[in-house]
């Protein structure tokens, strides 16, 4: 029997020579999509509590710092830590994460890197308003939410006190009544943080 009498040989295409390739043009390729990772307003919530911890942890150990990122890089030191903390818990060496950071169970540890390197888009998020104001050394912020609640943070030199409210007023009422803060609520325009 010949090869060529054998439908699949005959198929077959023959090799090519070494050193053949095809020709090559320069195509320039665009990614239209964002390199944004896309959160929920809890796992982005969890994202910035957690870039603050790191943080203050690359900051109290400097020396550790120097060693594995070179100098004055906390931030870089800070991001590492976080991604292999969620990469160790996600491999499921420890136990996954509760409390404020379990949103961050549901997220790969790739997103989570690429969220700190090149920022997020909260789903939903489009419209939520955000309201900031400073007086002293305390920093108050009232964000909507996507459920219609409004959550307070009161920042007192990064200790912060976290409250949810049903409405902006009540949040507002709040201020005035337990804080004693009178001062005007700057709303924060969409991008410009």
């Amino acid at each position: 029997m010949n090869h060529t009498d054998n439908p699949i040989i005959s198929s077959v295409r023959p090799a090519r020579p070494l050193g053949w390739f095809p020709i090559m043009t320069k195509a320039k390729i665009t990614n239209k999509q964002s390199d944004k990772v896309e959160v929920t307003e809890a796992q982005a919530w969890a994202i910035e509590e957690g870039k603050d911890y790191f943080l203050m942890r690359a900051k109290a150990n400097p020396d550790m710092v120097e060693r594995s990122c070179g100098s004055n890089k906390p931030e870089e030191f800070a991001r590492r830590q976080f991604v292999y903390m969620h990469f160790v818990i996600r491999s499921g060496d420890l136990t996954p994460w509760d409390g404020l950071f379990e949103p961050l169970n549901s997220m790969s540890a790739d997103d989570l890197n690429t969220a700190l390197l090149k920022g997020y888009v909260v789903n939903g998020g489009r419209g939520m308003k955000k309201w900031t104001a400073k007086e002293g050394n305390y920093t108050y912020t009232i964000d909507e939410r996507a459920d219609g609640n409004f959550d307070l943070t009161i920042n007192f030199l990064g200790d912060r006190l976290y409250l949810w409210f049903p409405s902006y007023k009540s949040a507002r009422d709040y201020l005035r009544r337990e804080e004693d803060f009178t001062g005007r609520m700057n709303q924060v325009k969409e991008g410009a943080e």
